[in-house]
C-alpha cells in the first residue's frame, strides 16, 4: 500500500494529500511503507470519506488527483464528479484500475467522459507489467 503516493511524492511533489477512510484496515502498512522510503514526512494523511473532504481543496487548486477508491459504480463516479473540478488547467486527473477486473470503475468513469468536456483522455499507463490498462490519465484542458 501506498506505491502511487511514493512515487508522487519522489517523483517532486512537495506534499501529497492521501485521502482514506482504511476500512481496508491497511493503514499501518501504508504509514510503515512511507517511512521505509522516508518520504512519510511530505504525506498528509486525511483518514475519512473521500466524499465528506472534497470541500476542503479549492476548485482549480491541485495539480494532480488520483481517484483509487471504493470498487463500485458510484464510489468511482461520485470521487470523478466531486473531485474533478479541483484539478487546474493543465493538470492531470488519474484513475486507477481500470483494467477489465474492475467493471464498476469503467462504468462509471465511461458515465463521467459522457458528462464533461473539461478534460481529455491522455493516456494508460501500465504499471504492472502486463498488458491491462492499470491507470487512465486525464488532463485538463478547460
Amino acid at each position: 500500500y501506498g506505491g502511487t503516493t511514493i512515487l508522487m511524492v519522489m517523483a517532486g511533489a512537495s506534499t501529497v494529500c492521501s485521502v482514506d477512510d482504511w476500512s481496508c484496515g491497511k493503514r499501518d502498512e501504508f504509514e510503515t511503507n512511507l517511512r521505509i522510503v522516508g518520504v512519510h514526512d511530505r504525506v498528509e494523511i486525511v483518514p475519512e470519506r473521500s466524499e465528506l473532504v472534497a470541500n476542503r481543496f479549492a476548485g482549480g487548486s491541485c495539480g494532480v488527483i488520483l481517484v483509487d477508491g471504493d470498487h463500485t459504480f458510484s464510489a468511482p463516479y461520485c470521487d470523478l464528479v466531486l473531485y474533478a473540478p479541483k484539478v487546474r488547467c493543465g493538470g492531470w486527473l488519474l484513475v486507477d484500475d481500470t483494467d477489465n477486473g474492475h467493471p464498476w470503475i469503467t462504468d462509471g468513469l465511461r458515465r463521467w467522459r459522457q458528462e464533461q468536456r473539461e478534460f481529455i483522455f491522455d493516456r494508460v499507463l501500465n504499471m504492472d507489467g502486463t498488458d491491462k490498462p492499470k491507470l487512465a490519465g486525464f488532463r485538463r484542458i478547460a
